[in-house]
């Protein structure tokens, strides 16, 4: 969800993915991939059209899409309808669509360093390499129902307490005193 450029390092959820087809048959036929955004500049198309040919070579058209970038009030049902929301970014703040996805109890999983402390050690990649990515992802699909329920919540939770639009507006108020 988002701009799609290199600091979200999309190369590494592809060969993730094409990880799990080839070498765990429980999860090949079930990841599915949405990719909702375009090139945040002109410059990162070549970026862009590089990702696509990448999903095409490794014979992943079926299972990575690249829907394009939506407006604001059409995202929510791609939140509604996910089992994991994955943000690499590398932006190291705080990134708003994951926030969105925990809105929407949604698991998430990043390795953006905002969010090392905000997020359970179970949905933050430490490591940003394709089989280390892979091996995450399974663990969070073999989670039991009532364990996901539990972080789901808490997900929920944490953004209504702590990054609500009441929060937001005293920051910024503080900053003018």
């Amino acid at each position: 969800m988002g701009r799609v450029s290199p600091v979200k390092n999309y190369d590494l959820l592809i060969k993730a993915v094409e990880e799990i087809r080839l070498n765990e048959p429980d999860l090949r036929d079930k990841i599915f991939v949405q990719v909702i955004g375009g090139p945040g500049l002109m410059s990162q198309q070549s970026y862009y059209n590089k990702l696509i040919e990448q999903v095409r070579e490794k014979n992943l058209n079926s299972v990575i899409n690249f829907i394009g970038p939506l407006p604001q009030n059409e995202v929510l049902p791609y939140y509604q309808n996910c089992n994991l929301f994955i943000n690499l970014s590398e932006t190291g703040s705080i990134d708003k669509a994951v926030l969105e996805a925990m809105a929407c109890e949604k698991l998430v999983l990043t390795s953006n360093e905002a969010f090392k402390n905000i997020l359970p050690a179970k949905l933050f990649l430490t490591e940003k390499n394709p089989d280390d990515l892979a091996k995450k992802i399974k663990e969070l699909y073999n989670l039991s129902e009532g364990e996901k329920e539990g972080l789901q919540k808490k997900l929920r939770q944490e953004v209504e307490e702590h990054h609500n639009l009441e929060k937001l507006t005293k920051s910024i108020v503080k900053l003018y005193e």
